[in-house]
């Protein structure tokens, strides 16, 4: 159980913080609400398109190095999420959230 509430927590903290995040950028960028929830979307766009690929890793290589490899990846674009938006701009962070979804859906096939 505890392994569990460890391997939830940072996808729990990003997102109750992303909605305060999109409103901050709105202030910021001025993206309308459209833009926002393209940007909001774009994560389980990632997390859709790699749901089945991520469950045959796991059978092939075992879920703990999956889990292992998708807590580093999320953890990583998470950090670089405000570079990459002041940075790039709408396409740079929508790029980011599918990655971000990508390395979500890797510790869901465990």
């Amino acid at each position: 159980m505890c392994l569990g509430l460890f391997k939830r927590f940072p996808f729990y903290c990003h997102q109750y913080s992303l909605s305060d995040v999109c409103f901050f950028q709105h202030e910021t960028f001025n993206w309308d609400s459209q833009t926002q929830g393209y940007i909001l979307g774009a994560f389980f766009y990632g997390y859709m398109v790699t749901q089945i690929i991520s469950g045959m890793i796991a059978e092939k290589f075992g879920g703990k190095r999956l889990m292992l490899f998708g807590l580093s990846w999320f953890s990583l674009l998470t950090l670089l999420t405000p570079i990459v938006s002041v940075v790039g701009g709408f396409a740079a962070l929508f790029t980011i959230r599918v990655l971000e979804g990508m390395g979500a859906v890797c510790n869901s096939a465990m």
